[in-house]
């Protein structure tokens, strides 16, 4: 979807302008034009359009995102028992698990 911009003549000297954008963007647009005109209008949130869910999830990524799942808080469980067996205290443990997943450019 590319955006656009439609400005027409109404009656009485006014325009209307028609703006096309994508929905998950309408309401930073609104945000925006409240903010420049002065209106101070709340937007309606409601009125934005949710963005469709077509996607369907198999049941092979399932298993697979589970077992990521799975294999994360193992992981996890496992630095923390071994800096917490050498020692370290709770919030070191965990600073140190910080510092281990951004090694390995962990999310």
């Amino acid at each position: 979807m590319t955006p656009s911009l439609k400005i027409s003549p109404v009656d009485d000297g006014t325009v209307q302008v028609t703006v096309t954008i994508p929905a998950d963007q309408s309401n930073h647009f609104v945000n925006l034009f409240n903010s420049l005109s002065g209106s101070g209008a709340t937007p309606v949130t409601d009125s934005v359009p949710a963005r469709p869910r077509n996607k369907t999830i198999s049941e092979f990524d399932k298993e697979r995102a589970e077992q990521a799942k799975a294999a994360y808080f193992e992981l996890i469980a496992g630095l923390f028992d071994k800096y917490t067996a050498e020692g370290l205290k709770r919030n070191d443990a965990i600073k140190h698990i910080a510092a281990d997943l951004r090694a390995r450019n962990h999310c």
